[in-house]
């Protein structure tokens, strides 16, 4: 796919922390995704948790990623692999946001952003602060 045909969608639940380009969504009967990714400088509302796995690679910039409940940072050209089942989100840091290649791995094809309810896996947010199962992230 040429960049000028790429699209820039928001999260489908409409948080502006995050902000799609898809790279694969032409081939039909894919078990991957592929996106660019560009991350603002707030966490999202809510964290993500979805089916299957995650390789990130970070295009530009410097980000705060946070698995699992603990907090790694990322720059330019660092990569990691998840299993995305676990609660997950990341913010930009620094003056310009980051840039990401994510790709997706799932056995379901379509969205994998579901039906999920952030306090079924025990994250709540008080103060300000992020909070999973009680433990302060």
């Amino acid at each position: 796919m040429r960049a000028n045909e790429r699209t820039a969608i928001p999260r489908p639940s409409g948080s502006p922390a995050y902000l799609y380009e898809p790279i694969s969504y032409k081939k039909t009967n894919r078990s991957m995704d592929g996106y660019i990714v560009t991350v603002g400088p707030n966490f999202p509302p809510e964290p993500l948790i979805h089916e299957g796995e995650e390789i990130t690679c970070v295009l530009e910039g410097r980000q705060e990623f946070v698995y699992d409940r603990t907090s790694y940072l990322l720059s330019t050209g660092d990569c990691c692999r998840f299993d995305s089942n676990k609660l997950h989100y990341s913010r930009s840091l620094g003056d310009r946001p980051a840039k990401l290649l994510v790709v997706f791995a799932s056995k379901k094809i379509g969205p994998r952003y579901g039906d999920w309810r952030p306090k079924d896996y025990g994250y709540a947010e008080k103060d300000g602060t992020k909070e999973f199962g009680g433990d302060r992230v």
